[in-house]
């Protein structure tokens, strides 16, 4: 009799094992778990809410990207999943982060994670409302500029803002 063909396994050794949330974990905690949790139990330990979390899911699915494999997150027969080693870091990312006063514009746009944009304008030779225009008039803001909107303030993924900064600077605005 003929041997099967060797697979590669579907799952990775983390998302082998659902697990509870503990209510008394810290957000390290839990970001350090190897395991599948259901969304449900998570929002509770973050900032963002569940519908924020999905709406972000499908925009990267609209994008063609896999909402599991960038940020941990997908819909398995009508059950929102959170792969917490995927998702940890990706959060991480997400979290507004505080500018410190001692940074110039060189070093702001040498950090990683997502920034307001109020204080990270105080930085450089630009105003607020010089961006948000950009950003207004960008449909692709988010992908091509690192700006959005975060319920009534605006935020940046410094990675992307920063390239945009620099290409933008090349060529002029």
């Amino acid at each position: 009799m003929g041997q099967s063909p060797k697979t590669e396994p579907l799952f990775e050794p983390d998302e082998c094992f659902l697990a509870e949330v503990d209510p008394n974990w810290t957000i390290e905690e839990l970001f350090g778990r190897k395991a599948v949790f259901k969304l449900k139990d998570v929002p509770s330990f973050l900032t963002l809410p569940k519908s924020q979390i999905i709406k972000l899911a499908h925009l990267i699915q609209k994008q063609g990207g896999s909402s599991w494999l960038e940020m941990g997150t997908g819909c398995f027969w009508r059950t929102w999943m959170v792969r917490m080693s995927r998702f940890g870091p990706y959060y991480e990312n997400l979290r507004i982060k505080k500018v410190n006063p001692n940074w110039d514009g060189n070093q702001i746009l040498s950090r990683k994670g997502t920034f307001l944009l109020s204080e990270v304008a105080r930085k450089l030779p630009f105003t607020v409302n010089q961006i948000t225009y950009r950003y207004k008039t960008n449909p692709a803001a988010r992908q091509e500029m690192g700006v959005s909107r975060n319920g009534w303030r605006y935020v940046v993924d410094m990675e992307v803002f920063s390239r945009w900064i620099v290409k933008s600077m090349k060529f002029g605005g």
